[in-house]
């Protein structure tokens, strides 16, 4: 399947076997380039290349949920500089000929929780680029390394390293990246364990002083952590140092290990689902969420729903479902994931992104429904959705705390669907307002808040 020069495609739940090139190629010319197209639910296996190929000025293409195994080359593929500000998440990348994800030249991708393991090389490969955010995903039981960086500078986050026959990450050609800092919000958080037959965790095969703060290497003291990573002290300064903090001077276990968390939609609603390999006087979990890079507003705790309530102390893997109902066509959210202790501390872990799209949704709803003003508290703008399940006449208006009508925004015969209308409220002053639908007879109130 070639997509050349195309924007703005979708391309769904097909089947793409057995070709004698690659899978599913996206490429483009300098003047016509490949822009803006979905990938998902595919199933790309057995190809005579590679299984997914993002080439030559392609740029802002998503993948998500495919499934490229056993291809002769690459599950996924991105070769050149050209190919750039990719997303790629979510996807399964098994028993390839020979990466799981490769990216040589191409810049600035977010590869997200994809799982790629058993290749006949690495999990994921990345050489001559910059820019490209590596995280949460699996790189597991592949035949050379879990993660291999050459040169360039990328930042990994939050990654399951593990089981890889050689090294977990193994660093070379002048490289320079983020393995993780020591300021809040940029802690590494991976898992690096069990590689190379428990010798080398990490191998850094160039002169740069690598920063590697606050993973989770296994280990229970710094001497250890010290000994499983190969740099200046055991190559006599050939090459540079990786410089590291563990998570807690005597202790290296995570309250929370967290091996996977990802979103995907169905219909109307986003599904938030992470699994933990092990967990230590969890309290339970949060889940922030922003929209259209936003500002942060929690939507679930364990306080409130038992679905995130954590497992105490537990040493085997406990999988956990949130599925967000209020959720608007055409807007993109971003879900953040953090764990409470017993004692009262907040470890965050990892952030999440998707798009909702029209065509995604169901177009004819079931329901009616009066979504939550975006945003809220808002200055001067908000924005109101809302669904209705049959032909209806619609009135919304926007009133006062003492009922007082302010201004009507839709007085009209709709159909069903899904709508979105606007209120300015540039001449309003500060203060609670309520926002009332009636059609036929459903009819909803919710409240608003302007600050100036």
């Amino acid at each position: 399947m070639l997509l050349s020069s195309a924007s703005d495609n979708t391309i769904s739940g097909n089947t793409v076997n057995y070709n004698r090139t690659t899978g599913v190629d996206i490429t483009g010319t300098s003047t016509i380039p490949s822009t803006n197209n979905t990938l998902n639910n595919n199933t790309v296996n057995h190809n005579g290349s590679s299984g997914i190929r993002l080439g030559s000025y392609s740029s802002n293409n998503t993948l998500g949920n495919n499934t490229a195994n056993s291809n002769t080359y690459d599950g996924i593929l991105i070769p050149t500089f050209s190919s750039t500000n990719h997303n790629v998440s979510n996807n399964t990348t098994s028993y390839n000929g020979r990466y799981g994800i490769g990216i040589s030249g191409g810049n600035n991708n977010t590869v997200s929780g994809n799982t790629s393991e058993s290749n006949t090389k690495h999990g994921i490969y990345l050489n001559s680029n910059s820019g490209n955010d590596i995280f949460d995903n699996i790189c597991r039981s592949n035949n050379e390394y879990g993660i291999y960086l050459g040169w360039g500078s990328n930042t990994i986050r939050g990654n399951l390293i593990e089981n890889n026959t050689s090294y977990g990450i193994y660093i070379t050609s002048d490289g320079t990246p983020d393995l993780g800092g020591v300021g809040s919000g940029n802690e590494g958080r991976s898992t690096i364990r069990n590689n190379d037959a428990g010798n080398y965790q990490v191998y850094n095969n160039t002169a740069n002083t690598i920063y590697a703060h606050l993973n989770y290497w296994v280990y229970a003291y710094f001497d250890d952590i010290d000994n499983h990573i190969y740099d200046d002290e055991e190559s006599g300064s050939a090459m540079g140092s990786v410089l590291f903090t563990p998570w807690l001077e005597n202790d290296q276990s995570l309250p929370v290990e967290l091996s996977s968390f990802k979103a995907h939609q169905e219909k109307s609603v986003i599904i938030l689902e992470w699994r933990t390999e092990s967990e230590i006087d969890n309290l339970g979990f949060i889940i922030d969420r922003r929209v259209n890079q936003g500002n942060w507003v929690e939507i679930a705790s364990y306080l409130y729903c038992k679905e995130l309530e954590g497992a105490g102390s537990k040493s085997s893997a406990t999988e956990y479902k949130f599925i967000d109902k209020n959720v608007i066509p055409g807007m993109t959210y971003e879900y953040r994931l953090s764990d409470v202790s017993y004692y009262g501390e907040v470890e965050r872990h990892s952030i999440r992104k998707i798009a909702i799209k029209k065509e995604n949704l169901d177009v004819i709803s079931e329901t009616f429904t009066l979504y939550d003003a975006y945003p809220n508290p808002f200055n001067p703008v908000t924005t109101i959705t809302y669904q209705i399940a049959e032909p209806s006449f619609i009135r919304l208006s926007i009133y006062d705390i003492n009922g007082r009508l302010i201004e009507t925004l839709v007085n009209e015969h709709k159909n069903a669907g899904y709508y979105t209308v606007n209120w300015n409220a540039q001449n309003i002053v500060s203060g609670i307002y309520i926002y009332r639908i009636d059609a036929g007879e459903f009819s909803s109130v919710k409240k608003c808040l302007v600050v100036k």
